[in-house]
């Protein structure tokens, strides 16, 4: 039967997913623990095909990834539509990985195979490589630009790189740089607007929907305009980890409630990731691209 165990939801979804963000964009979180798979579930079961789970190899480390396994079966078999990512698979060690956990990758919808920071061709080899080794179901996310930590450490997408890009490497969906950073914790400057007509630009170029990496601490209705220019995917995690700990330390119990306090936590995040959702995807689905 092969490396992997794949169901036949999982492998009927690929381009219904890919569908999806063709016709709409969808926020992605990052989550480490089960406060964070429950509060996005909570957010996916009032917006299906509109949030997403990112699953960093830090994130994979802390909990290990047959916790990951059976949760995101759970989450699956609640809100199919529930797109969930590992996030920047940057070496082979780091792909075997993730491949040596065969009933987990079976419940995932993408791989993002970042290659960013290698020269471009080096960069579409990786990620050709890569795909020999995923299983079919999967989506392989590229990038080409180099997000980095400041704009200093940044390189902005070239429109004239992206379709050849695309065509040679193969990637289904492309993470882009246009002013967007990876911040580990809430900017105390103001941070440099998107290049929102850059990323008009790109979508209009590229034939696989963009995501946008590093779109922490930005307002709503900047991601709103960086969704409606093309951003089909909006991947928060900072930003995300301090709403957590924030309703953490102000929160208040008592009754049953001092018996579960983080139900509470997960709760209360669940209906912030839908005000972000919504207010960032207000009024786009299916009507832009």
């Amino acid at each position: 039967m092969g490396l992997f165990v794949v169901s036949l939801a999982a492998v009927a979804s690929k381009s219904d997913l890919l569908a999806g963000f063709v016709r709409h964009s969808s926020v992605h979180f990052s989550a480490n623990d089960l406060v964070d798979a429950r509060a996005l579930l909570s957010a996916a079961r009032k917006h299906p095909g509109s949030v997403g789970m990112l699953l960093s190899k830090r994130g994979i480390s802390y909990t290990g990834a047959r916790f990951w396994s059976a949760i995101s079966g759970v989450l699956k078999s609640e809100v199919p539509d529930l797109a969930i990512t590992v996030d920047h698979v940057s070496s082979s060690a780091d792909l075997e990985d993730v491949l040596g956990h065969r009933d987990f990758v079976g419940t995932v919808d993408i791989v993002m195979i970042d290659g960013s920071e290698r020269g471009v061709e080096e960069n579409i080899d990786w990620i050709r490589s890569a795909k020999r080794l995923l299983p079919a179901h999967v989506l392989v996310e590229g990038a080409i630009g180099l997000v980095g930590e400041s704009p200093f450490t940044s390189s902005l997408t070239s429109a004239d790189e992206v379709e050849m890009f695309v065509e040679l490497s193969g990637c289904d969906l492309l993470g882009v740089s246009v002013n967007n950073f990876h911040l580990r914790s809430a900017p105390d400057t103001v941070l440099p607007s998107l290049d929102v007509d850059r990323i008009a630009l790109l979508h209009a170029v590229s034939p696989v929907p963009l995501t946008l990496h590093g779109a922490d601490f930005r307002t709503d209705l900047e991601l709103h305009a960086a969704a409606a220019a093309g951003a089909a995917k909006i991947n928060i995690g900072p930003e995300y980890r301090t709403a957590y700990s924030s309703l953490l330390a102000k929160a208040e119990f008592d009754g049953d409630d001092f018996r579960d306090p983080m139900a509470w936590v997960s709760g209360n995040l669940g209906d912030w990731v839908v005000e972000r959702v919504e207010a960032i995807t207000a009024g786009l689905d299916g009507s832009v691209r």
